[in-house]
């Protein structure tokens, strides 16, 4: 695979289930050494999605590339390449990590050393000699990536990899996730409903709402898309509002005691002028950073049907 040649690229991706659209046209674009967070809340197609990137469904239409390879005509050549974990992980309790990792190997015919190579790389080596049935959920979510490490993989993809993990376990899974392209190379992909999470461990991420992607990018593209916001406090709400409006800036109420005005920082000075020039009193006019949560329901509710 060449350097630019994209990791994932699928076109027009659809998937039905009967009359309900799962999978709605999507055109996903994952460039190698990314951590692509695919978001969105449950039933937004996210898991459907990527039983689809890894041939475990069939698409209604379009198409999945992975490496530049057309999945359908190079589907074992392009998994062997492909680490996963969906959903929630199965092991042998009565095994140790390092005996279910035996059973792997010996089915995938790799190395002898490959075992202790993926129990390092998720800190699981003192673990190792363990019952799973004995391990913490986190325990069991890192034994399970172990898994999708092994033969090396040029790109990961997993399931909502946090699900069930308390503050300590979603931290550890934290620092794996961004630790795979910095340390091994390896793409990741990964679903989530938590925007916190992606915030901390996504280079890219894909907005997924009712099977449609919304918003394709990296973070800072968008943050990008979030309009800066200024809030004033008048003595008149209703005036401002008014004049703000006749000279073109688009303004709201806000918890009817303060307005907030779709501006720029740059653009203070003149609001506060022209609010001053027509008698109003101003007691606040605070320039406001609009968060990534704010921005996803917003870009979400924009695509609700109005009733």
């Amino acid at each position: 695979m060449e350097a630019h040649t994209p990791v994932i690229r699928t076109r027009n991706l659809t998937k039905r289930y009967g009359r309900k659209i799962a999978v709605d046209h999507i055109n996903l674009l994952v460039k190698r050494g990314q951590v692509y967070a695919f978001l969105g809340e449950n039933g937004a197609g996210k898991t459907t999605t990527i039983r689809l990137l890894l041939g475990l469904q069939h698409p209604n239409e379009g198409d999945v590339e992975l490496f530049g390879l057309n999945l359908h005509k190079y589907r074992l050549e392009i998994l062997r390449r492909v680490g996963s974990l969906i959903e929630f992980p199965s092991f042998y309790g009565h095994l140790t990590g390092r005996e279910n990792l035996e059973v792997i190997r010996r089915l995938r015919n790799l190395s002898s050393n490959e075992i202790d190579r993926v129990l390092e790389i998720v800190r699981l080596q003192d673990a190792a000699n363990f019952r799973v049935a004995h391990y913490s959920q986190g325990m069991k979510q890192r034994l399970a990536i172990a898994i999708a490490l092994m033969g090396n993989p040029d790109l990961v993809i997993l399931d909502e990899p946090t699900n069930g993990l308390d503050p300590s376990g979603i931290r550890e899974m934290r620092e794996l996730i961004r630790s795979l392209p910095r340390d091994l190379g390896i793409t990741v992909l990964v679903s989530s409903h938590l925007l916190a999470e992606v915030e901390q461990i996504a280079t890219h991420v894909g907005i997924l709402h009712r099977g449609r992607l919304l918003f394709q990018g990296s973070l800072e593209e968008l943050k990008q898309l979030a309009q800066p916001q200024i809030i004033i406090s008048t003595n008149n709400l209703h005036t401002a509002k008014k004049l703000l409006s006749a000279h073109h800036f688009p303004v709201t109420t806000k918890d009817d005691e303060k307005l907030i005005v779709h501006a720029t920082t740059s653009q203070i000075s003149e609001i506060q002028q022209l609010l001053i020039n027509n008698g109003l009193q101003v007691y606040q006019l605070t320039p406001q950073e609009v968060s990534l949560e704010e921005l996803y329901f917003a870009l979400v509710h924009h695509q609700e049907p109005s009733t």
